[in-house]
């Protein structure tokens, strides 16, 4: 249980980081060269915030669940984890497409 904690924390830790140095420094290069090779140079900072926010959910998801889990004792945590990647993945999709030309 301990280390089921410790594991979702440091994940979460970790993709809210990735999604802040998107967001706010629009370090494009921590992503995959074909993820935005049609971004135009005007669009990256729009890009990488809304890339960074997508990365951020699943993180805040990652830390709730780990939270909930812990407190609780159960596995309810795991309903915001899911809810949290299924809005990040919309976002992803979505923005892939608007501003890369298509998914990939």
């Amino acid at each position: 249980m301990l280390l089921g904690l410790i594991l979702n924390a440091a994940i979460g830790a970790v993709c809210i980081i990735l999604g802040i140095l998107l967001w706010k420094k629009s370090k494009i290069s921590l992503i995959h060269s074909y993820h935005y090779t049609k971004v135009k140079k005007e669009h990256v900072k729009t890009y990488t915030t809304r890339i960074g926010f997508a990365m951020i959910l699943p993180g805040s998801g990652c830390l709730i669940t780990a939270a909930v889990n812990y407190l609780t004792d159960s596995a309810y945590g795991y309903i915001a984890f899911f809810l949290f990647f299924f809005i990040a993945a919309i976002i992803f999709v979505l923005t892939q497409k608007k501003y890369n030309s298509g998914i990939f």
